[in-house]
């Protein structure tokens, strides 16, 4: 599958001959279908950012009162951001950003705006019902989003610690609800 052989080696390591050859298609199918090994690639991240946030996608935390659903949004973007593929994933984006541009930009949009826009949108729904201060509900939704992930995903991602354990989890989730809700509570 090309997605484990970028995520392995990096989009340059791979060949187009050896993604063809791994899939049992042709150099033709990817140019009909991607338009080369460039757009498989995007295609490739597209796909796998679906993958990564399906803990986010398939969850519905929006319509929980306003204290159980920051805890499943803080579990749900606790597993996304940090899984063993979503760091693979952004290690490779800062790996071929700078000779890819695009890419960075398709990860940007499809990975963390879209995570930053299921907050915004848990927020801005308890704004309106009065249960959070009014107020840029997209500033919160960073604030919240970077203070419960941001610490920890810089030491994954340099392989400076492991994903916490259940206990540990759950106490950083309790420090970023009680730190957002007192900020933001009405």
């Amino acid at each position: 599958m090309a997605s484990e052989q970028f995520l392995a080696r990096g989009y340059a390591a791979v060949s187009l001959d050896e993604l063809v050859r791994n899939a049992c298609q042709s150099k033709t199918n990817v140019y009909s279908w991607f338009g080369g090994k460039k757009g498989l690639f995007l295609a490739t991240i597209d796909d796998l950012l679906t993958e990564i946030l399906i803990p986010l996608l398939d969850n519905d935390f929006i319509t929980l009162p306003l204290d159980e659903g920051l805890r499943r949004l803080s579990e749900g973007l606790l597993t996304a951001v940090l899984g063993t593929r979503a760091l693979a994933l952004h290690r490779l984006i800062v790996a071929e950003s700078p000779s890819f541009p695009e890419v960075a930009e398709a990860w940007f949009k499809a990975g963390p705006e879209r995570t930053y826009a299921i907050c915004t949108c848990f927020i801005a729904g308890h704004q309106k019902a009065g249960r959070l201060r009014q107020g840029n509900a997209r500033r919160a939704a960073i604030y919240f989003h970077d203070m419960l992930t941001a610490d920890l995903e810089h030491r994954l991602l340099l392989g400076l610690g492991k994903m916490p354990r259940k206990a540990e989890r759950s106490r950083l989730i309790d420090d970023a609800v009680e730190a957002f809700l007192h900020g933001y509570a009405s």
